[in-house]
């Protein structure tokens, strides 16, 4: 019954509009009590409720206080983009309290803005691109940098400050996931990127962080992204634009691949759906001797796969029965199956490397 009940009241919850919703999360004790009621139903246990996630952040900053010290190496200077409308001007004068050598308010821009800020910027010095109403940790820019230095891009975690100024809501994020970035674009804000590269950009509309990364990503293959695992950007509680911008990423996915793409309102996300490439399976299957092994395995993917773009590599090591060596010749004349010889002694890492380094296809399968 308490399944049930729970599962209705979850339906129910589906029909309320979403800024209502988002309302009736900002009150804990409601909060509160419907993760546990949750809990307790059996439908999912593992949701801790508001003050239990606060008292483990807070546990988690007394034991990593030593990693916001200020990182030793020296900053020669830095710039700073600030995207949206929202408290820009208070952005701007923290961001001066830092050190900042330019700050360029970008706000709610159009192409032309946005090319004339970024020609402005210094090509010496990195740039780092920031929410208005975003804040950073005062050692946030000494950490960024260094973590720049053999990278293209950088990105970190991020929290809120609450009413009185003590930090909650962390949001702890994944090491550079570009498919997690396409369908949630979690990269949004607190990015640091060398000019140079930020320069190379096509700009045509874009008005988003989540759009620059996203695009970086599909235009320079050997991108290197760096994630820095330290919430050193204090967030806006309020994030307007969240379905805005999962919108403008789709575009970006749309214009540069042939995937097609779905914006999920209700779960504010992107559907990503990649097209059938069709590519080459290599089906690696190593061996010595054991004829009837083999030929029940090779026989049977030929007859029963329905899949038709593979190739078989038989790696034979060194077989000494006349019977297997026979049939492997003849394995060897069918248009599906090559057949390697592989001499050395017996070593299974090293046999499939060698049938790796032989492989066509993109995809590889180890048959064992």
């Amino acid at each position: 019954m308490k399944k049930i009940a729970m599962r209705s009241v979850r339906a129910a919850l589906q029909l309320i509009p979403k800024n209502l919703k988002n309302k009736l999360k900002q009150n804990e004790r409601l909060t509160g009590l419907y993760v546990r009621s949750v809990r307790k139903s059996g439908l999912f246990f593992d949701a801790p409720a508001p003050k239990q996630t606060q008292a483990l952040y807070n546990y988690w900053l007394e034991v990593n206080e030593s990693a916001f010290s200020k990182p030793a190496g020296k900053i020669d200077g830095w710039q700073a983009i600030v995207f949206g409308t929202d408290s820009q001007g208070v952005t701007e004068k923290r961001l001066k309290a830092l050190s900042v050598k330019t700050c360029f308010i970008a706000g709610d821009i159009d192409k032309s803005t946005l090319e004339k800020n970024i020609a402005r910027l210094d090509d010496q010095i990195p740039t780092l691109l920031l929410n208005g109403g975003d804040s950073l940790q005062e050692v946030a820019i000494g950490h960024l940098c260094d973590a720049l230095q053999e990278r293209d891009l950088v990105y970190c975690d991020t929290d809120e400050l609450n009413i009185n100024g003590a930090k909650s809501s962390p949001r702890f994020l994944p090491d550079w996931n570009p498919e997690l970035q396409f369908s949630t674009a979690y990269i949004n804000t607190g990015v640091m990127i060398k000019t140079a590269l930020l320069k190379s950009l096509h700009i045509t509309n874009q008005t988003t962080i989540a759009e620059i990364v996203t695009e970086l990503s599909l235009t320079i293959k050997s991108l290197a992204i760096n994630h820095l695992p330290l919430p050193l950007v204090h967030q806006l509680p309020e994030k307007k634009g969240e379905l805005n911008t999962l919108e403008r990423v789709k575009t970006v996915i749309e214009k540069h691949t042939n995937a097609k793409v779905e914006l999920d309102e209700q779960f504010s996300v992107n559907r990503v759906c990649w097209p059938n490439s069709n590519p080459l399976v290599s089906l690696i299957i190593p061996t010595k001797n054991g004829k009837a092994l083999v030929k029940a395995c090779i026989e049977s993917i030929l007859e029963k796969t329905t899949y038709k773009n593979y190739e078989i590599l038989l790696i034979d090591n060194g077989s000494d029965e006349q019977e297997s060596i026979e049939y492997f010749d003849y394995l060897d004349t069918l248009d599906k199956v090559r057949v390697l010889r592989y001499p050395a002694p017996f070593n299974y890492s090293a046999i499939n490397n060698f049938g790796v380094e032989h492989a066509k296809g993109s995809i590889l399968g180890l048959v064992n």
